[in-house]
C-alpha cells in the first residue's frame, strides 16, 4: 500500500498499530485510538496498557462505579493526571463526542454519572490516564516512515479485546493487509487459505 494513501487514512476513529520497527519505549507494541486528527496535530489514547487501578478509586465521588470492575489504562505520556473516558452506548450520551460507531468520549463527570446511572452495569467504559499527542504533521511523518499501521477501529477491539492480546492480533492483520492480502474478507467469515493461516 503506497505511503501517501496510508497517511491519507489518518482520521479520528482510526487505530494506530505500532510497527515492529517502532522501539520507542513509550509506544513499542502499542495500539492507539485517534481521538483527534487535523492539520494542527493529533491526539489519541493507548488502548493496551492497562493497570490494576480501579476507576472507582480514581473517581470516588461517583458511587455507582463501586459496583463496576472498570480499571484505568495508561493512555499516554501526556497529562497523566487527566482521566479520559470512552463509552460504548447505543445512543449518544449527553455532553459526549462521537469517535466512531457507538464509541463516544465522555466530557465530564456529570455526563458519566448520568450515563452509568441510567445504564449500569451494562454500559461499557474505558478509562485512560493521560494521552498521546503529536504536533502538526508529526504523526504524518511517523506513518510515512512506517512506524505505524493505520486501520479502522472496531468496537470489539476497543472494548472487548484483552489488552495483552491486542497488539499481537492487530499487527498480524495489518501485516497481511500490507502484503496485499484482503484481511477484512477473511475476518468477516471467509475461509482463511492455508497459505495465509500457516504463516
Amino acid at each position: 500500500q503506497p505511503i501517501a494513501s496510508v497517511v491519507s487514512d489518518l482520521a479520528k476513529g482510526k487505530l494506530l498499530v505500532a510497527s515492529r520497527r517502532l522501539t520507542d519505549p513509550s509506544f513499542a507494541e502499542t495500539v492507539i485510538l485517534l481521538l483527534e486528527y487535523s492539520k494542527d496535530g493529533a491526539m489519541g489514547v493507548v488502548l493496551n496498557r492497562s493497570t490494576d487501578i480501579s476507576l472507582a478509586t480514581v473517581l470516588p465521588e461517583i458511587k455507582a462505579l463501586k459496583k463496576r470492575k472498570d480499571v484505568v489504562s495508561l493512555g499516554g505520556p501526556v497529562g497523566r493526571a487527566q482521566i479520559l473516558l470512552l463509552a460504548h452506548s447505543p445512543k449518544q450520551p449527553e455532553q459526549a463526542q462521537r469517535i466512531f460507531g457507538n464509541c463516544y468520549i465522555i466530557a465530564s463527570q456529570t455526563a458519566l454519572l448520568h450515563l452509568i446511572g441510567n445504564n449500569a452495569p451494562n454500559i461499557k467504559l474505558r478509562a485512560f490516564a493521560g494521552y498521546a499527542g503529536w504536533a502538526a504533521r508529526q504523526l504524518d511523518a511517523e506513518v510515512s516512515r512506517n512506524d505505524w499501521h493505520v486501520i479502522p477501529a472496531e468496537t470489539v477491539t476497543v472494548f472487548d479485546t484483552a489488552p495483552e492480546k491486542m497488539w499481537k492480533e492487530l499487527i498480524h492483520h495489518s501485516e497481511f493487509e500490507w502484503a496485499g492480502v484482503n484481511w477484512p474478507f477473511y475476518h468477516e467469515g471467509g475461509v482463511i487459505p492455508e497459505s495465509v493461516s500457516a504463516q
